[in-house]
């Protein structure tokens, strides 16, 4: 994998699991709060990224 690829990647786990990302947003902290462009967003990179690995498999 190309190393900026994988940074990219990398990059984007540690924004979902960052006490502001997606996957851990402050509850009631609207500075925090993610919205549905955030969660547009992440579903279709979870999904392109799920199609990669599988295709690079293959």
């Amino acid at each position: 994998m190309h190393p900026a690829l994988r940074s990219g990647f990398n990059n984007i786990y540690g924004y979902t699991n960052d006490a502001n990302g997606i996957r851990h947003p402050m509850i009631g902290d609207e500075a925090a709060m993610v919205g549905e462009a955030e969660a547009i967003f992440m579903f279709s990179s979870c999904a392109a990224f799920v199609t990669y690995l599988v295709n690079v498999a293959n």
